[in-house]
């Protein structure tokens, strides 16, 4: 996701402003906002330098190292010593991502890859658009 976020904002922040790129900037993706973009970043580097955190030591007890799916863990009502835990997100370390809000952004990113998929410069009215021949 963090390569493809940036793949988009380059084809959004083209200098030329071609057509795809102005096509791009009609709507805003949430996706490609700063925020989510930084978010991103940070899971896709605490992946990226895993090995490293934990050979400097940087991994501290009890710290999740890897990627997984993990959720809040609440007292069973009826059944004394037992636990419900719902899976919920993603963790890695300190981060976390809610299959929820990941489920948004893929389905926003499937749909402007559509858009840039589809996408056609009309070359005969000086027009664009999607499927425009």
């Amino acid at each position: 996701m963090y390569r493809a976020t940036n793949c988009f904002r380059r084809l959004r922040r083209d200098r030329q402003q071609d057509p795809l790129s102005q096509e791009l900037n009609v709507e805003k993706a949430s996706f490609a906002t700063d925020l989510v973009a930084a978010r991103f970043r940070t899971i896709r580097n605490e992946i990226h330098h895993l090995e490293e955190m934990v050979m400097d030591g940087r991994i501290a007890d009890g710290q999740p190292f890897a990627l997984k799916a993990d959720g809040p863990e609440v007292p069973h009502p009826t059944e004394p010593n037992q636990t419900i835990k719902t899976i919920d997100r993603l963790v890695i370390g300190t981060r976390e991502m809610r299959f929820a809000e990941l489920a948004t952004l893929l389905k926003e990113m499937a749909s402007v890859a559509v858009r840039i998929a589809e996408f056609r410069p009309n070359s005969s009215s000086g027009t664009h658009g999607r499927g425009a021949a």
